[in-house]
């Protein structure tokens, strides 16, 4: 018998103004710091000689997992290197919409993308574009690596850059198809893919685009910060068009069903690659707060602080000294690395509430 979820505060203090200085961002701080350094620490070293790296983080780029890794620098010795696992599909849609664009406009353009030799038969035409550094989540991933290494001066983040082309995608499909069963959308096929890759830890390093393969057993993810802090974009339209009652009643739908619509698919794909997925998002004393503290407490108390979500993730990242990464906007990661809607002509305006063939 499943047991219902606890409910969230009701609590609504339409007065309160959260900013830097509010209670609500020291606590998170807190409790996200502990949860992390309990999940970093005392990871065994991989099998074989040498000094490996221990720790990967499913790196985007984006809110949640930059401020895991910020907080990861304060729980490890200062000599361990980090990898920052970042995945780009080469997604035949947008390419070839963009190729079309460029061949009109005859641009200038980049003819060679780090690790084309090995991972395609021929290297791009002259004229065609780059499907990895036009990713969005490629974009930001190394924006904010560039970010991290200018706050956390010391530390070694070795930014892998998993590039995934279209025919290794269809290599392995089925095999994501069946690691997300019961679940079968489009949806979470393309979410499902793109953690699968990014868990296989094989890419690039940048700089330098020397082949790399993680030896990381254990990997940290940001999974549940949209689910507890408000990061949807449908909480916003909640708010927009309900105010408060909307947005409870959208966030208690969600963490009610994190387990068993997010949490099992993405596990069950992190895992197949014999490595540890982690969740300093779903720790339960982090759980416990983000329930606990009234709504204003985490989302704000505007229109557009609730509009751009996890208002007070936003301010602790600030406080981090993670300026650009508190101005980022939610990007669901199947757009962010392109694994949706990959295929060009009608089959890549399937719906991701689809159901997978």
């Amino acid at each position: 018998m499943e047991l219902p979820f606890p409910k969230l505060s009701q609590t609504i203090e339409p007065s309160r103004c959260l900013n830097t200085d509010s209670p609500e961002v020291g606590k998170l701080r807190e409790v996200l710091l502990e949860s992390v350094r309990i999940r970093a620490r005392d990871i065994p070293e991989p099998p074989g000689s040498g000094r490996k790296v221990r720790l990967a983080i499913l790196f985007s780029g984006g809110l949640d997992c930059s401020v895991i890794a910020r907080l990861v620098h304060e729980c490890l010795p200062l000599d361990e290197a980090v990898d920052l696992l970042n995945v780009a599909f080469e997604n035949k849609r947008f390419v070839e919409a963009q190729n079309k664009t460029n061949k009109a406009r005859k641009p200038k353009l980049r003819t060679q993308f780090p690790g084309a030799a090995a991972l395609a038969e021929e290297p791009p035409q002259e004229g065609t574009i780059d499907p990895y550094s036009i990713c969005p989540d490629r974009i930001t991933g190394l924006a904010t690596y560039a970010e991290l290494q200018k706050v956390c001066p010391g530390r070694s983040w070795n930014f892998i850059q998993i590039n995934v082309p279209y025919p290794d995608l269809l290599s392995h499909r089925q095999s994501v198809i069946n690691l997300i069963h019961p679940h079968n959308t489009e949806m979470d096929l393309s979410i499902g893919v793109a953690f699968y890759f990014a868990s296989r830890g094989m890419g690039f390093s940048f700089p330098g685009n020397q082949f790399y393969s993680t030896p990381a057993r254990t990997l940290l993810s940001g999974l549940g910060a949209d689910e507890l802090l408000g990061g949807y974009a449908r909480h916003g339209t909640a708010f927009r068009f309900r105010s408060y009652a909307g947005l409870l009643e959208e966030l208690q739908l969600d963490v009610g069903r994190l387990g068993k619509r997010n949490l099992g698919r993405d596990d069950r794909v992190l895992a197949h690659w014999g490595r540890e997925a982690r969740y300093p998002f779903l720790d339960e004393d982090v759980v416990a707060w983000c329930l606990g503290t009234g709504v204003i407490g985490k989302c704000g108390s505007s229109e557009e602080e609730v509009m751009k979500g996890k208002r007070v993730l936003r301010l602790l990242a600030t406080t981090l000294g993670m300026k650009e990464v508190a101005g980022e906007k939610k990007r669901a990661v199947q757009f962010g690395s392109r694994s949706a809607r990959m295929e060009a002509g009608e089959k890549g305006r399937v719906k991701g509430t689809a159901v997978v063939n």
